[in-house]
C-alpha cells in the first residue's frame, strides 16, 4: 500500500518532497498525466491507500482542473480518467482534495457526494471548508496550512486558522501547534457512498429541544417574573383548576385583555412573552381568591440547544457534541475514527 501526494503545477510555486505518511510525490496538470505517472511508477491495482490531490479552488463545489473545472455538473467529463484512477485505489481508499473551500456548504457536499456515489464507490472523498496555504519553494508533502481568508485573491499568512484539536489524536508537535490541513482536521468534510458522514467545524448543526417546566404557586410565579432568565422563557401564566398543572389552565393574559376568564390549553404567542405591571398585579390579586384545589402556575418552555455533527443517516443519536456521529460511522471501513 502507498500514499500518493499529487499536486497540480499550474500557478503553484510550491514544490513538494516525500515526507511523513506520503510515500510518493507527483506533479501533474491533467488527470491523464497523473495516470501516466502512476503507470511509470509501476503502481498496481488497488495499491493506493490515500491520494491527496492539491489543486486550486475558490468556491464551494469547485476544484480547478483541466480541461474544465471539476464540479458536480462537469464530473461526467472526467469519467474515463476516474475509471482508470479507480483501478489503482484500494477498495476503502481516501481521496483528499486539498483545494481552497471546495467542500464548503451545500455545493461542496454535492460535489463530494457525486464523486463518492458515482465514480469512487466504497472510497472516501474528502475536502475542506477553509483555504490551504502552500509556501513557495520546496516543502514536505502534507504541510498545507489552514487559512481563514484570502487577500486580493491570494491566501494570506496573517489569517492562519487558530490551532485547534483534530478528530484523531495528533502526536506530531507541529500539527498540534499549527493548524495543518489533513483529513482529521475539524475543517474536513467526508463523503462515503453518496452521503456526508463527517461535517466540518463551520457547518455545525444545531438541534433545539423544548423542555417544559411548571412553576406552581403565586410567590414562585412572582419570583419567576422578577428573574430575567426565567421571565424570558415563560410561555403563559394560568390558574390550574384541577390541582394538576397540565389540566384546564385559565390564561391570565385573557384576564388582562378581556377582564374575564377564558379557558385555554394552547400556548400564548411568543410575541406576548413580555409581562406588564397589570399582569404582575393580577398574579398578586389572585392570591387568596383561589378556590380549593386551585393554584396559579407559570408554564415555561426552556429551550436547550444541542450541537451535533451527525451527517450519517443511520446515526441512532444526535445528542453528541462531536464532529461526527460515532455510532453512525464506526462500522464504515477506514472511517474517520481510524
Amino acid at each position: 500500500m502507498t500514499n500518493v501526494w499529487a499536486y497540480r503545477t499550474q500557478e503553484l510555486d510550491a514544490k513538494f518532497t516525500v515526507a511523513g505518511e506520503w510515500d510518493q510525490v507527483m506533479e501533474f496538470d491533467t488527470l491523464s498525466q497523473l495516470l501516466d505517472k502512476f503507470r511509470k511508477a509501476n503502481l498496481t491495482k488497488g495499491q493506493v491507500r490515500k491520494l491527496g490531490i492539491v489543486a486550486h479552488g475558490d468556491k464551494g463545489g469547485t476544484v480547478q482542473m483541466q480541461p474544465v473545472d471539476l464540479t458536480k455538473a462537469t464530473a461526467g467529463q472526467f469519467v474515463k480518467d476516474f475509471e482508470a484512477l479507480r483501478e489503482y485505489l484500494w477498495e476503502s481508499a481516501r481521496i483528499i482534495f486539498y483545494s481552497c473551500v471546495a467542500a464548503k456548504q451545500a455545493e461542496g457536499s454535492a460535489l463530494l457526494n457525486e464523486l463518492s456515489s458515482k465514480y469512487f464507490p466504497g472510497r472516501h472523498v474528502i475536502g475542506f471548508e477553509k483555504y490551504g496555504l502552500a509556501n513557495d519553494g520546496a516543502q514536505p508533502a502534507g504541510t498545507l496550512r489552514c487559512s481563514e481568508k484570502t487577500v486580493d485573491g491570494k491566501v494570506h499568512p496573517d489569517f492562519y486558522c487558530k490551532p485547534t484539536a483534530t478528530v484523531k489524536s495528533e502526536t506530531d508537535y507541529r500539527r498540534r501547534t499549527e493548524q495543518i490541513l489533513s483529513e482529521y482536521a475539524i475543517y474536513a468534510k467526508w463523503s462515503y457512498k453518496g452521503n456526508i458522514i463527517k461535517l466540518p467545524y463551520g457547518e455545525i448543526i444545531r438541534q433545539t429541544y423544548s423542555v417544559p417546566e411548571i412553576i406552581c404557586g403565586p410567590e414562585a410565579v412572582l419570583q419567576a417574573l422578577k428573574d430575567p432568565a426565567k421571565r424570558a422563557n415563560i410561555e403563559y401564566i394560568a390558574i390550574n383548576t384541577k390541582n394538576h398543572p397540565a389540566n384546564n389552565l385559565v390564561n391570565l393574559y385573557a384576564i388582562a385583555q378581556e377582564k374575564q376568564f377564558t379557558w385555554s390549553k394552547g400556548l400564548v404567542p411568543k410575541t406576548m412573552r413580555e409581562f406588564s405591571e397589570v399582569e404582575v398585579k393580577l398574579v398578586r390579586e389572585q392570591k387568596g381568591q383561589l378556590r380549593r384545589h386551585e393554584e396559579i402556575v407559570a408554564v415555561l418552555e426552556e429551550k436547550l440547544t444541542m450541537k451535533y455533527k451527525c451527517a450519517w443517516g443511520s446515526c441512532p443519536s444526535h445528542r453528541l457534541i462531536e464532529h461526527y456521529c460515532k455510532e453512525g460511522v464506526e462500522h464504515i471501513p477506514n472511517n474517520p475514527l481510524v
